[in-house]
């Protein structure tokens, strides 16, 4: 009884030591976007999350891994890059599989008035920018994620071309399990979400090959 008391005890410590300094690698996520092509084309990934924004997480943050009395961990990206920066890197490898020469565009603080001084500064054709409002994973019992993403597409003179948007909140990826499961299940959702965004027609169309 006492050895049974003691393992009931200990469980929650095993379960904190599990959860603390776990981390997702997106920047190596294969990312399947189904649009191809020749050329230049920008792009940017743009950090908007609030609580990045206002300094109470910090660019890498990537979600929540709970302890056993559900406690949060901060989850970081592996390269220890930002996560729109280990994002932009995953988009940057597909694009180029798929034809492109990426371009990145320096877009400061990530305002509109930002993103059109870069997209105008650098007269490229196309260029695609990701906005991130939101995006956080949550493991505990279960493994979850809100988000919030905008992909937009701009013509040489920052003109919006076309956008869409995708969104959820606690959205379950699956049960909840060890680091490696969760960071893949994270990466695949990010690859699945951004892929979809992609074939959206407005966005295929004006990302198309003029005639």
């Amino acid at each position: 009884m006492m050895m049974k008391r003691l393992a009931v005890l200990a469980l929650p410590v095993l379960i904190a030591g599990c959860a603390v300094g776990n981390t997702y690698d997106y920047g190596g996520a294969a990312v399947d976007l189904p649009v191809q092509g020749t050329g230049n084309v920008g792009l940017a990934v743009v950090e908007q999350r609030p609580y990045v924004l206002d300094g109470d997480k910090q660019p890498d943050f990537v979600g929540l891994q709970r302890g056993g009395f559900g406690n949060p961990f901060d989850v970081t990206t592996q390269s220890g890059k930002p996560l729109a920066d280990a994002m932009a890197d995953a988009i940057t490898r597909e694009l180029k599989e798929n034809g492109y020469e990426v371009v990145a565009l320096e877009v400061g603080d990530g305002s509109l008035t930002a993103v059109t001084t870069a997209i105008q500064g650098v007269t490229l054709p196309r260029s695609v920018v990701l906005t991130v409002r939101e995006w956080k994973t949550d493991a505990y019992m279960n493994f979850g994620l809100s988000y919030d993403l905008e992909l937009s597409v701009y013509d040489e003179q920052a003109t919006r071309l076309a956008s869409t948007t995708a969104s959820g909140k606690d959205e379950v990826l699956g049960g909840a399990g060890m680091e490696s499961g969760n960071a893949k299940a994270a990466a695949i959702a990010f690859s699945t979400k951004l892929g979809r965004m992609f074939n959206a027609p407005e966005i295929r169309q004006a990302l198309a090959p003029n005639p």
